[in-house]
């Protein structure tokens, strides 16, 4: 093969990349996921699905007291799957610490580590200045119910726990607050 053979599959490849990159870049990830031929909407297999019932969580806050996720009328629930070495997670973390600052009565967020031990999020922790609920989910229970497929991966939940939006990857703070703004009517 000849050098200029080369360097002609070589642009041909990164050509395909880049634009494969732009693609996802402007159409983002897909809102829901697919799993094994099941209607997105079959809650019955248990999918995480826009529309759907988020799945029931009985996990260990940071403090080892127990958590349940329960319905609440006058709120928007945030479930956020994270972990202490993901970065754009530790970002995220401090959005959804400011949202829930600005407004308490209106949004509960609900952050919960995944696959971690206990001790690894409560040394991480230690240095952070959040009081936003943090979950330990150490067998990832909770995300396989989710189907988290990566993190970070969050849920934005209506008063009935209701999935409404899903973000498969890192979010911003305007994508976060039109998500909201949409189920709170704001």
């Amino acid at each position: 093969m000849s050098a200029f053979s080369k360097i002609i599959r070589l642009t041909t490849a990164l050509v395909c990349l880049g634009a494969a990159v732009v693609l996802l870049r402007n159409t983002g990830l897909p809102e829901r996921p697919a799993y094994g031929g099941y209607r997105l909407q079959d809650t019955s297999y248990g999918v995480a699905a826009i529309g759907a019932v988020a799945p029931q969580l009985a996990l260990l806050r940071r403090d080892l007291t127990p958590y349940v996720l329960q319905p609440d009328e006058a709120q928007v629930t945030i479930v956020n799957f994270w972990a202490t070495w993901c970065r754009p997670c530790r970002k995220e973390l401090l959005v959804l610490q400011e949202l829930q600052d600005a407004e308490p009565r209106a949004i509960r967020v609900v952050a919960i580590n995944s696959g971690e031990r206990p001790a690894t999020v409560s040394e991480w922790l230690r240095n952070q200045d959040l009081s936003i609920d943090v979950l330990v989910d150490p067998s990832q229970s909770a995300a396989a119910s989710f189907r988290v497929r990566g993190l970070p991966t969050t849920y934005i939940l209506d008063s009935k726990l209701r999935i409404q939006r899903i973000f498969y990857g890192a979010f911003n703070r305007d994508q976060l607050l039109r998500a909201v703004n949409q189920i709170t009517g704001a």
